[in-house]
């Protein structure tokens, strides 16, 4: 028997205890945001680590909560809906920015967390929000939201199925982490700590590549998106882990690509973020095209006569470019590198024998990466396939 009730009526909707800026740690108890958690979800690593002491974590522990195992924080401000299912103990997060739930009798916690992501529930959240610059969604309107809902055991059963995706989809994202530290170390070693590293060439990426540009926003030419067609990938679509998110991806029609002919996409082009969210970049290959892309991501492709797009990506996962940009970032209504700074990076150039060596242990990293990338798209498109006709009905697990 399906039911349509209320989400207050099976999970607490709550906030945390206030905690100032001047009580934040260098270590002790994590303390998140809505930052941390979106990348949680997305199965990232913590880029920026916050705490609170131990002290006043155990404080508001004994006189409140702190969430545990099973429980679900929701971002609430800007980039609203994420869920994180809680997965450790021992941390606290930031008031406002983050919702917890709690679920009771009437719902297991996977079950909610995959709720929370389909098509109801975000279309609910697009609607009930708040706010025109930024907006919020507040715990009043969520205890409103109205979730159809079978009972526990039909629950377990739907959970049973979607929870393997989940999980497979997780171990990838792992394996692809653990990859990534492989390809640092080896550019650490062979490059960068290579005791002849003084004697290799530093050249101008500008000087090893065929193009260097950026695209254009379709709206500013008249140009308008469309509900599908050719990928057309923004800032929000390049995630921390250099996978894409393709849920974030807009489209556009032909005619409007062969507009911006300048910035249609090629397979081995490296995509890297200059406006907004700075840094973030990624490899293309033949999974996402045709594609464009706007103003806000720079596109550098290579001359592969001169340098391979995977060198020069994995010295981009080396960190090789950070200090460099990161001196050169423009302070204006928003941060942002110039292309003339992107060109100007100087890459270290290996000889011809230990390139070789190099790129025989890098290659077959990289390309397990995207493997595991286009594995995972093809399962979560699984997953948003069957999970809503399992939580409507239409399928019976």
């Amino acid at each position: 028997m399906w039911q349509v009730m209320s989400l207050g009526d099976v999970c607490t909707i709550s906030s945390s205890k206030r905690i100032f800026a001047k009580e934040y740690k260098t270590e002790g108890i994590p303390f998140y945001r809505g930052k941390e958690i979106i990348e949680k979800h997305n199965g990232s690593t913590v880029s920026t680590e916050l705490f609170i002491s131990l002290e006043r974590y155990e404080e508001i522990k004994s006189k409140y909560d702190v969430p545990k195992k099973g429980d679900i924080l929701l971002s609430s401000v800007g980039t609203l809906g994420v869920p994180w299912l809680v997965n450790e103990d021992n941390f606290y997060f930031k008031d406002g920015n983050l919702t917890w739930l709690r679920s009771n009798e009437k719902i297991i916690p996977d079950y909610l967390y995959f709720w929370l992501t389909s098509d109801e529930a975000q279309n609910q959240i697009d609607s009930k929000c708040i706010g025109s610059t930024q907006k919020a969604l507040t715990i009043e309107a969520l205890k409103k939201f109205k979730i159809t809902l079978p009972n526990v055991e039909v629950q377990k059963k739907i959970v049973s199925m979607i929870k393997p995706i989940e999980l497979k989809i997780d171990i990838n994202r792992r394996i692809n982490n653990n990859l990534e530290q492989q390809a640092k170390i080896i550019f650490n070693h062979l490059v960068i700590n290579n005791p002849n590293f003084h004697s290799f060439k530093l050249t101008p990426l500008s000087e090893l590549c065929k193009l260097i540009t950026k695209g254009t926003t379709p709206t500013t030419l008249g140009k308008n998106f469309t509900n599908s067609g050719i990928n057309f990938i923004k800032v929000e679509s390049i995630l921390e882990n250099h996978s894409f998110n393709r849920e974030k991806f807009s489209y556009i029609n032909k005619t409007t690509n062969f507009i911006l002919k300048r910035s249609i996409l090629h397979s081995g082009d490296i995509l890297f973020t200059i406006a907004g969210t700075l840094g973030r970049f990624a490899l293309v290959d033949d999974s996402i095209l045709p594609a464009n892309t706007n103003q806000a991501v720079a596109i550098i492709r290579v001359n592969k006569d001169k340098i391979l797009p995977e060198y020069l990506y994995s010295s981009f996962l080396g960190n090789w470019h950070n200090d460099y940009y990161k001196r050169h970032v423009q302070q204006a209504v928003q941060a942002n590198l110039s292309l003339t700074t992107i060109k100007s990076l100087l890459i270290p150039m290996l000889p011809q024998a230990e390139l070789q060596k190099y790129m025989e242990l890098v290659h077959p990293i990289i390309k397990y990466m995207k493997k595991n990338e286009k594995e995972n798209y093809l399962l979560a498109e699984q997953k948003n396939f069957i999970l809503p006709k399992l939580m409507t009905g239409e399928l019976t697990p």
